[in-house]
C-alpha cells in the first residue's frame, strides 16, 4: 500500500503544498454558478489494457470496462457534498428550474453526474418515498458526443481540426522532448507490449495505472516511482498537443467558453432564465485543454477525478458583473481561487477594439474577463466542427 501511495500521491503533493488561496470580494453578490467537472474513479478503458497486463476483466467486475468505481461514486458524492456546503445558502432546496445538469455521453460521466447531485441535494423527508431509500434520480440532459460541445477532441469528425491535430503530433518541438524518454518509451513498449505514439502510450497506461491504484490493487513490477513520473510527463504531452496553437484552442476549447459566457447573459438579460446552478460532467481533457487555454497555473498537468473548474458571476452594488474562477482538486478536497492573466497573443477584433487584454485579480470584471477569453472564443469555421 505503501508504494501505491507514492507512486501517484507525489503528483499532488508536488502541485499543491505551496498553493496560496486568495480570498474574494465578500461584498459582491452571487448570481450564478457553472461547474465543469471530471467525473469520478473508474476502470480502465478497454484500450487501455496492455498484452502484459496482470488485471483482467475479473478484476473489474461487476462494474466493466471504463465504469465508475465504488470509490469513483464516493468522490462523486462528496464533491455535491462540498458544492452543497459552498454555496447552499445560494441555492436553496432543489427546484428542478433552479438546476441545469448535463452530461458527455459517457456511462462514468452520467452516474457521477447523479451522485453529485445526490450529495448536492440530499432528499428532504417530504422527497423520501421509501425509508430505505439512500438516493434519487435527478432530470437530466446529454447529446450525442459528435454534437456535445463538451467533447474537445475531434480528430475523427472535423478535418481541418484532424488535419491541424497530425501536424501538431509531427512538430520538431514535441519530437525534441519526446527524444528525452526514448530508452523509457522501449523499456515501456517491451514489458507491456503496448505499441502506439509515445504520448499516447503515456496516457493511456498512466490511466491504467490510475485505475489500479484507485481500486487499491498492486501496481504492476514492470513500472517504478521514476516510471510513473515519465508516464505523467507522456500524458501531459498528449494533451499539450490537443492545444498547441491557437486556432486548436478555438476548435477545443471556444465552444466551452462561448457557452459559459452566453449563460452569464442569458441569466442576466432574460428574467425567464431562473438557473442558479449548470454542472457539466465531462473528462480530465476537458479540464485540462481549458487549463492550458486560459494559463492556469494551479491546475495540474493531468487532473484528477472529480475535479473541477467553478466559474461564478457575481455583481457589486452598481451592478457591474464579475467572473470568478475557483479550481477544486477533487480526490485531495482543495479550493484553489484562480487569477486569470493576459494571453500573449497579438489579436485584436474588429469589432471589440476596447478590448486590451490585462491581467486579473481573483474577481474578475466583465471586461477584463472578455478581454482575456476573447482570442480563444471560435470562429465561424470553427464552430463547423462543432456541426461535424
Amino acid at each position: 500500500m505503501k508504494r501505491r501511495v507514492c507512486l501517484f500521491s507525489i503528483f499532488l503533493i508536488f502541485t499543491w503544498q505551496n498553493s496560496i488561496v486568495h480570498a474574494g470580494n465578500p461584498e459582491l453578490t452571487l448570481k450564478l454558478v457553472q461547474v465543469i467537472f471530471r467525473h469520478g474513479d473508474r476502470t480502465p478503458d478497454k484500450g487501455e489494457r496492455y498484452s502484459t497486463d496482470p488485471y483482467d476483466a475479473k478484476y473489474w467486475a461487476p462494474m466493466g470496462y471504463g465504469r465508475l468505481t465504488k470509490m469513483g461514486e464516493k468522490h462523486a458524492y462528496k464533491f455535491g457534498q462540498m458544492l452543497r456546503a459552498k454555496y447552499g445558502d445560494f441555492l436553496g432546496p432543489y427546484h428542478q428550474e433552479f438546476v441545469y445538469a448535463f452530461s458527455t455521453d459517457f456511462e462514468r460521466t452520467k452516474r457521477t453526474l447523479q451522485l453529485v447531485l445526490n450529495g448536492l441535494y440530499p432528499p428532504t423527508p417530504s422527497q423520501r418515498w421509501s425509508e430505505s431509500m439512500h438516493e434519487r434520480p435527478f432530470p437530466a440532459r446529454f447529446l450525442p458526443n459528435a454534437q456535445n460541445f463538451l467533447r474537445p477532441v475531434r480528430t475523427k469528425t472535423c478535418p481541418r481540426y484532424k488535419s491541424l491535430y497530425e501536424q501538431a503530433i509531427r512538430s520538431p518541438e514535441l519530437w525534441a522532448e519526446l527524444d528525452k524518454y526514448e530508452d523509457f518509451i522501449d523499456r515501456v513498449r517491451r514489458d507491456t507490449g503496448f505499441v502506439d505514439l509515445p504520448t499516447k502510450t503515456g496516457s493511456r497506461l498512466l490511466a491504467n495505472l490510475r485505475a489500479v491504484d484507485s481500486m487499491g490493487l498492486p501496481q504492476p513490477t514492470w513500472c517504478s516511482r521514476e516510471c510513473a513520473r515519465n508516464l505523467y510527463a507522456l500524458a501531459s504531452l498528449n494533451n499539450d498537443v490537443y492545444v498547441k496553437n491557437l486556432e486548436m484552442q478555438r476548435i477545443v476549447v471556444g465552444p466551452t467558453l462561448d457557452a459559459l459566457l452566453k449563460k452569464i447573459y442569458r441569466n442576466e438579460r432574460e428574467a425567464r432564465d431562473q438557473y442558479r446552478i449548470y454542472l457539466y460532467s465531462a473528462h480530465d481533457i476537458n479540464i485540462a485543454t481549458i487549463s492550458r487555454a486560459l494559463r492556469l497555473k494551479d491546475v495540474p498537468e493531468i487532473p484528477d477525478y472529480c475535479s473541477a473548474l467553478i466559474f461564478e458571476k457575481l455583481v457589486d452594488k452598481a451592478n457591474k458583473i464579475y467572473v470568478r474562477i475557483t479550481y477544486y482538486t477533487g480526490v485531495t478536497n482543495q479550493l484553489i481561487p484562480i487569477k486569470l492573466r493576459a494571453l500573449n497573443v497579438n489579436v485584436v477584433h474588429k469589432a471589440f477594439p476596447y478590448l486590451k487584454p490585462k491581467n486579473c485579480p481573483v474577481d474578475c470584471p466583465i471586461d477584463a474577463f472578455l478581454s482575456i477569453i476573447h482570442p480563444l472564443m471560435p470562429h465561424a469555421e470553427d464552430r463547423q466542427c462543432l456541426d461535424t
